[in-house]
């Protein structure tokens, strides 16, 4: 029979002590970890954001382009990336060994909210590029040096052997990677995600975007590795929403239906209403989520694949 899923905080929550009943549950105190670290690091990228003027013009320039110095800016939101992924890892850790990547990508957050919205971005370019839509070709350009730390950092801690980082036994881990399988993982995760995106990103709304991509990450890798729990593809899910940013700047620039107006209005415009700041943060902790309930709670999901029946038999 198909055993229960277990808490999302399962084997990697915050051990309750024996001999007396704690005031929060393992759950709650994993929640309240988490939540305090997202906090701390949405704090210092704030902060970073202020002092070194990203955006240069609050609620109206999201895009690392339009700051007075786009390397700058990218630099100092690596650093303070970097900085906010080993405090969230000495604060959280234990629970999982990637949550100081979550509380880090929560926080980076901060800068998208700081900035404006999809339509800011294309209105300042359609003053400086009127005859082509050239910005969505330099917005791939920004979304790679975005994920690049992420990426980098996300490997480093999946392969990492520091000894009490948290990682419980999950199915995965009694297995060699397979390649083709990781493949299919990231294709179900980026198919999923691309097909949430449609329906939910109906606007460039901030708020809208980034909560469609936080569902749409959670939701897509999640369902990923339930199906392909054996791949481990676990260290390769920041690939799917940098392949769908890719994928809605590419179809922006060839059909960019009423650009110069900021309001992007193709089949696919989706995908291209959320920035490479969005992506980034939202995207990218949507994913870390994801990965969490797919691999250690993975029950949960199955409702979403119809693999429940021959999983109970």
């Amino acid at each position: 029979m198909t055993s229960m899923p277990t808490d999302l905080a399962g084997e990697t929550g915050l051990p309750e002590e024996p001999g007396h009943k704690p005031v929060l549950s393992a759950t709650q105190r994993t929640r309240a970890v988490i939540l305090l670290g997202a906090l701390l690091s949405f704090v210092l990228f704030w902060w970073a954001g202020r002092i070194f003027e990203i955006p240069v013009h609050p609620n109206h320039a999201a895009s690392m382009l339009q700051q007075a110095s786009p390397a700058v800016a990218l630099s100092v939101t690596a650093m303070v990336l970097l900085v906010s992924t080993v405090l969230g890892t000495l604060i959280a850790g234990r629970i999982h060994y990637n949550s100081g990547l979550l509380i880090a990508t929560l926080g980076l957050t901060a800068l998208s909210i700081r900035g404006g919205t999809m339509r800011d971005v294309l209105l300042w370019a359609n003053g400086r590029w009127p005859q082509r839509p050239a910005i969505f070709l330099k917005m791939i350009l920004e979304l790679v040096a975005l994920f690049a730390p992420i990426a980098l950092m996300w490997l480093w801690l999946d392969s990492s052997k520091i000894s009490w980082l948290g990682r419980p036994e999950t199915e995965e881990e009694k297995h060699e990677r397979s390649w083709p399988h990781v493949a299919a993982a990231l294709g179900v995760q980026l198919v999923v995600m691309a097909a949430i995106m449609l329906f939910l990103a109906m606007s460039d709304g901030k708020k809208q975007v980034l909560f469609s991509l936080i569902l749409a990450g959670f939701f897509a890798t999640g369902i990923a590795e339930a199906q392909f729990a054996r791949a481990r593809a676990g260290a390769w899910y920041w690939v799917g929403p940098l392949l769908l940013g890719v994928a809605g700047y590419v179809i922006a620039y060839f059909h960019p239906h009423d650009w110069a107006t900021g309001n992007l209005q193709d089949t696919f415009a989706g995908w291209a209403r959320a920035l490479p700041l969005d992506y980034a943060s939202a995207g990218a902790a949507g994913s870390l989520l994801g990965y969490w309930v797919g691999a250690e709670n993975v029950g949960v999901l199955l409702v979403f694949t119809g693999r429940a029946a021959a999983r109970g038999a």
